[in-house]
């Protein structure tokens, strides 16, 4: 799918991607979408290594931040499907708990934007109102028909694709709302 990067921390207990966050990056690459779910949640290195792991991938903290770094920066590490669709499971495991025991297994998918998507929207318990004021934070307005497209099969004649832009423009306007769920309102 992507690929990219993000800046050192000092320290694997501080929160991972605070100071890696730009939200200017034109480019949305594995890398970034690690970094930026980090930032959201406050994660720190130790945690996305803990999140990944419950997806399935191994992960060890500065294997986590050399994979959350900016393919300029030295010690990058591109971050491949398979370590982030297990970061976004995990999320999944994290946030809504385990599957039951004997619960079918969905197929595995390539992972693009709209899969990204999809998982975030089971992690985070979205509902489509939920998701269309996100993106309206974020700056961008889809109907609601143009929402559920994004959540259909590829094969499906009104699938649409999720675009870098409308997946970035999701994640900056849902960040507030994590971050209060988190943190607690301000």
């Amino acid at each position: 799918m992507h690929h990219s990067t993000g800046p050192p921390q000092a320290q694997h207990h501080q929160p991972a991607a605070r100071a890696l966050l730009r939200i200017e990056d034109t480019h949305l690459d594995n890398n970034a979408i690690l970094r930026r779910l980090a930032y959201m949640f406050s994660y720190t290195f130790a945690d996305v290594a803990e999140v990944t792991a419950l997806g399935g991938q191994r992960l060890s903290p500065s294997s986590a931040r050399a994979r959350m770094k900016r393919e300029e920066e030295r010690g990058a590490v591109f971050c491949d499907d398979h370590i982030l669709e297990a970061f976004l499971d995990g999320l999944v495991i994290r946030l809504r708990g385990p599957r039951p025991p004997g619960a079918p297994v969905p197929p595995r998918v390539p992972l693009t934007n709209n899969e990204v998507l999809k998982k975030l929207r089971i992690a985070l318990k979205l509902k489509d109102t939920d998701m269309l004021k996100a993106l309206q934070h974020g700056g961008i307005s889809l109907s609601k028909a143009e929402l559920s497209a994004l959540f259909r099969a590829p094969n499906h004649r009104h699938h649409r694709a999720c675009g870098d832009q409308v997946l970035r423009k999701f994640l900056v306007g849902i960040t507030p709302v994590v971050q209060r769920r988190v943190h607690g309102p301000a």
